[in-house]
């Protein structure tokens, strides 16, 4: 899994490709953001339409990284999901758990 990241209006993208699978990839995303938690940013918006499958371990590192968020009084959105990883959050009950948009533009305006 790659990712990159640009930070708009003191919100964090973070854009998702490939697989997320757990492992190294896995560690660095998750190290990334806390980092940027211990920078004091705690709003992201993981943008994963580049992201082809998701394993339970790539789950846990989103669900890690919103708990730690949530902590520092911040929030992490998902955005444009494809249909497969939409129906896993659907299945494991956490669409109700993370806040999904279809567009960045939508969860950057929910922040407000």
């Amino acid at each position: 899994m790659e990712f990159q990241e640009e930070e708009n209006y003191g919100l964090v993208v973070i854009r998702l490709k490939g697989k997320m699978l757990g492992g190294a990839d896995a560690n660095a995303l998750n190290e990334r953001i806390h980092q940027l938690l211990d920078e004091g940013k705690t709003r992201f918006i993981a943008d994963m339409e580049n992201v082809d499958m998701m394993t339970s371990s790539g789950l846990g590192v989103l669900i890690s990284a919103l708990t730690a968020a949530r902590n520092q009084m911040g929030d992490i959105k998902l955005v444009n999901l494809p249909e497969k990883i939409h129906h896993v959050l659907e299945i494991t009950k956490l669409d109700r758990v993370f806040d999904i948009y279809s567009t960045v533009e939508e969860a950057q305006k929910s922040f407000q």
